[in-house]
């Protein structure tokens, strides 16, 4: 598949790492064959702050289960099942339709909110893009091949952005991380794994590895508006 402007720009202090999955069920998908087994626990020994300002989870996804992409995770974390947690991945909007109506909309954003009170490590290159095909079935869009390894760290209140603007959007800024990717309509679900850091000898942060994963269904093609080799500045 082609690739698509994807841009990350940061929050917290350095950059981190995504996985993307896709997907392309009807807007009133149901449970049943077209759902895919949850693998989030609501549940969650992290301590909230209030610090990191989540845009609530509409309804658009009731009928998905929370999918999985990262085997060596030891648990999945998907907003629209488990809004609760301490550290969640956003998209934002869930619905991009730039032309549906909401004028105001002109990128399709994925954000990494950590409302725990640790840091948050995690490689911003390592992301992974699916889209829904229907049956339980996803298929992986990006990234492809060997990806860099930079170590990205969000403070407890911060955020850490990607962002795929269509044609009418913004341009990056100076201090963006590109990713050049093409999405057609349907649904794709966007992943990065991360783990907390002990930081000032703290040693009583969890030391699982969490996979985040965030929906998001597209109704307006993203075109191809850059280069198709990731680059990084800033």
């Amino acid at each position: 598949m082609q690739r698509r402007a994807l841009l990350a720009t940061v929050g917290a202090a350095l950059g981190s790492a995504g996985c993307l999955s896709t997907g392309d069920p009807p807007a009133d998908a149901s449970t049943g064959d077209d759902a895919v087994t949850s693998t989030d626990d609501p549940a969650t020994t992290d301590e909230r702050t209030p610090s990191a300002d989540v845009p609530d989870a509409t309804d658009v996804f009731d009928g998905f289960d929370c999918p999985s992409f990262d085997d060596g995770a030891d648990r999945t974390v998907c907003y629209h099942t488990a809004t609760d947690d301490a550290v969640v991945l956003t998209a934002e909007p869930e619905v991009f339709d730039p032309y549906g109506g909401d004028d105001d909309v002109e990128t399709l954003s994925f954000v990494l909110y950590n409302r725990s009170e640790w840091t948050v490590g995690f490689n911003p290159y390592d992301w992974s893009l699916h889209r829904f095909e229907g049956e339980g079935e996803w298929t992986k869009v990006g990234p492809d091949g060997p990806v860099p390894e930079p170590l990205s760290l969000v403070e407890s209140g911060e955020t850490y952005r990607w962002a795929v603007p269509s044609a009418s959007g913004p341009s990056p800024s100076d201090d963006a991380r590109r990713l050049d990717r093409s999405l057609s309509p349907g649904v794709y679900a966007f992943g990065v794994t991360g783990g907390y850091q002990v930081v000032d000898d703290s040693t009583d942060a969890p030391a699982e590895r969490t996979e985040f994963v965030a929906l998001a269904r597209v109704e307006t093609a993203i075109p191809l508006t850059g280069s198709e080799q990731t680059t990084a500045q800033g």
